[in-house]
């Protein structure tokens, strides 16, 4: 699919076409190795969550990985495999609550980075809307994301871009568009973060 997309791009009169893929984390590279993928944006706060995982399982973690990236499954199936082999059914049966500072610690410390990899990062993260039992991003404020934002633009990341997850992903609670509680004051505080 990706040479023809590229073919059509080169007939159309564009010189070529860079293709960039959701990638969870950089120790998916065994998945992506075969693939024609340009840039990888980190997928957040996915992949920080993950992290931490790999930290506390990590021989499981990296078995698994290889063990699910060999069958050629779409990345959401391995994330899925992995996360079933390192996370018991009861800890899926109740909410998870995590926090917030340490999620953007591990982006701003522990993410690898790669002149391949774009930064990815969030504003908050709510789930529940979604799945009932889900994941709640607890300490989110757009003074903090404003603190970070400052840090994460320092940090180098390929393209000279940062993904932000998302302008309007309600169902994950993950959105910079301003709402009822907080107003405008996450897009404020991204444009004073980007203005310094």
């Amino acid at each position: 699919m990706i040479n023809t997309f590229k073919r059509f791009a080169i007939k159309s009169g564009f010189r070529d076409l860079i293709i960039i893929s959701q990638y969870p984390t950089v120790i998916f590279d065994s998945y992506y190795k075969d693939l024609k993928i340009d840039y990888k944006v980190i997928f957040q706060p996915i992949a920080s969550e993950f992290v931490e995982h790999y930290h506390t399982n990590k021989s499981s973690c990296l078995k698994r990985v290889i063990e699910l990236s060999t069958k050629k499954l779409h990345i959401y199936d391995v994330i899925k495999g992995i996360k079933k082999k390192i996370i018991t059914d009861e800890h899926l049966k109740v909410l998870r609550k995590l926090d917030y500072d340490r999620a953007w610690n591990i982006i701003l410390n522990e993410m690898p980075v790669s002149p391949k990899t774009i930064n990815g990062c969030f504003t908050t993260w709510d789930n529940t809307p979604r799945s009932k039992i889900g994941t709640v991003y607890v300490g989110a404020e757009p003074a903090k994301f404003e603190k970070y934002m400052r840090e994460i633009i320092k940090k180098p990341s390929a393209l000279n871009l940062i993904f932000i997850n998302a302008w309007n992903e309600w169902a994950e609670g993950a959105y910079l568009e301003p709402d009822e509680r907080n107003g405008n004051a996450y897009l404020e505080a991204l444009k004073r973060a980007m203005d310094l």
